[in-house]
């Protein structure tokens, strides 16, 4: 992911239209952190510390801060820094995050088609268990 030389202010943009502080934001990227298994993550005051700076375009967030940048604000990661973006325009997408313990060998599949599910429809799963 390269970053556009205006980044700093499309982050704080996309902060402050959710009216989010930089804790609020801090505390939401640690958990995303968590939710995908990343335990090394810094205190709360430290990453709201790194978000202050990367607002400012000091310095610029890794890939690992940038993919948990788009979980959290619902953002997807070829369009993360694009002023262009609109997320009314854009093809919705879900982000699914399962935790099985460890050693389970249960997988699920999602499968998806061009036509939206009918009205009042879900969208169908398929789930298989491979047994290897």
């Amino acid at each position: 992911m390269t970053a556009p030389p205006d980044l700093g202010a499309w982050l704080r943009q996309q902060r402050e239209q959710r009216s989010w502080s930089r804790n609020e934001l801090a505390r939401r990227l640690i958990r995303t952190a968590l939710v995908t298994g990343d335990t090394a993550m810094p205190a709360t005051q430290d990453v709201a510390a790194s978000i202050y700076r990367w607002e400012r375009g000091t310095v610029t967030p890794s890939d690992r801060y940038r993919l948990y940048y788009c979980h959290t604000l619902g953002i997807p990661p070829d369009r993360f820094g694009d002023p262009a973006w609109d997320p009314a325009h854009d093809v919705p997408r879900v982000i699914i995050t399962i935790s099985l313990p460890e050693g389970t060998d249960t997988q699920i599949k999602l499968t998806s088609t061009d036509t939206p599910p009918a009205p009042g429809t879900a969208p169908r799963l398929a789930r298989w268990t491979d047994r290897n």
